[in-house]
């Protein structure tokens, strides 16, 4: 008897202890929640969150001008955004906005390194604009864009500075120079806003080495890296063919900071000045920014 019951103890072990075996199996196999991570079906049920995006104002317009740096990331954010042009190598990009019963719109473009070209807010009445990283919008909000905004030279008192026009030197406006004198008065040359990836200045070491012929009216000789304190400047013979067919010659000053789309350009009539007197003039230049 007492035999029996060892026996049938030994049973009741063994089978209890395989069920217990087979109990434990299943965790071998369970994947672990951990973190965030989500098992593949609950997070195909996740819908992506919707962004709300804000419509461009003027008031916002003006706190983007205020940023230290300014980036694309900033710009794409807005509500109606519309693309003007693309290409393999640039982008632009427009907003248009009322302020004040005025319409206006914030143009802005991309360069092929995909860093921001111009940021310009135009009135579309006047068609007059300004790159709102200059930090005078209000100048365009009231009419009074001056070359003043962007940067500024010491002349003597025989050359005067014209007005602002926006359709000046064909990219993004400039001003003309006047040569007086006791008898008489002439234009002796101008100051333009260029687009750099036109005249694409090549700048190495903090030194302004050439700029290309960007015009099929004009072309530069005699290219001569100046040293100007404040930004890279490179002065050129330059030989323009005028509307009545002549040829006349300027000395030419061309400044761009490296990182910076626009090129400046200060040229002067090479009949009426010196050199000398243009390197004068071209070393106290002041630039916005």
């Amino acid at each position: 008897m007492k035999k029996s019951y060892i026996l049938l103890s030994f049973i009741f072990f063994l089978f209890f202890s395989g069920c217990a075996v087979q109990a434990e199996k299943p965790k071998e196999h369970q994947t672990e929640i951990t973190g965030n991570v989500l098992p593949t079906e609950a997070a195909s049920k996740e819908e992506p969150e919707e962004i709300i995006q804000e419509a461009l104002t003027m008031d916002k317009i003006k706190m983007l001008a205020e940023k230290e740096e300014l980036c694309l990331q900033d710009l794409l954010y807005w509500e109606n955004l519309r693309e003007s042009y693309l290409s393999s190598s640039e982008k632009y990009y427009f907003y248009t906005l009322l302020a004040e019963d005025k319409a206006y719109r914030l143009d802005f473009s991309t360069r092929q390194d995909g860093q921001l070209g111009f940021v310009r807010l135009v009135d579309m009445q006047t068609m007059l604009s300004i790159d709102i990283r200059t930090g005078n919008i209000e100048h365009l909000l009231d009419n009074s864009v001056e070359m003043e905004d962007y940067l500024t030279f010491t002349f003597p008192e025989t050359i005067l500075t014209g007005d602002y026009d926006p359709y000046a030197g064909g990219n993004f406006g400039g001003c003309s120079l006047t040569l007086i004198d006791e008898k008489d008065s002439v234009t002796c040359g101008g100051i333009y806003i260029l687009n750099g990836d036109r005249v694409k200045p090549r700048i190495v070491s903090g030194e302004m080495l050439e700029v290309a012929d960007y015009d099929n009216h004009m072309y530069h000789s005699e290219q001569e890296s100046l040293s100007i304190e404040q930004c890279p400047a490179l002065l050129t013979l330059m030989s323009v063919e005028e509307e009545n067919g002549e040829t006349v010659q300027y000395y030419s000053v061309y400044f761009a900071k490296e990182s910076d789309f626009y090129c400046y350009n200060l040229r002067l009539r090479a009949d009426l000045l010196t050199k000398e007197e243009v390197m004068e003039i071209a070393a106290t230049v002041c630039m916005s920014g």
